[in-house]
């Protein structure tokens, strides 16, 4: 029940309470908040009150089934044409959790 929970947390689009500044925003959705914790150079944002949550989140995230062979799509801000590390067939790997998309119709528009 936990994991399933910790998924239910991060995808829902409910509130942080507190009024952060920092992410340019009077509310942040939960996940809004911890990428943009997650994704601080720094990791000054990152209380030590995430981590056991961010765990349980991985550990959640390591049951569900994997799929080999299947193309994900995600956009990436910026014009990064040319850029060795964003070719096709290339594994990217970021500090935050990120969502992909398997039609490439749902990035367009």
């Amino acid at each position: 029940m936990d994991h399933a929970l910790a998924i239910y947390i991060y995808t829902s689009q409910l509130k942080s309470r507190e009024r952060y500044t920092w992410c340019g925003r009077e509310k942040c959705t939960f996940y809004q908040d911890l990428n943009e914790r997650l994704c601080d150079p720094s990791r000054k944002l990152i209380s030590a009150g995430f981590v056991p949550y961010i765990k349980l989140l991985l550990q959640a995230l390591s049951l569900i089934p994997q799929e080999n062979g299947i193309q994900c799509f995600r956009v990436i801000r910026g014009n990064h044409s040319g850029k060795a590390e964003y070719q096709p067939g290339k594994t990217i790997t970021t500090m935050a959790f990120v969502s992909a998309t398997t039609a490439m119709e749902e990035l367009q528009g």
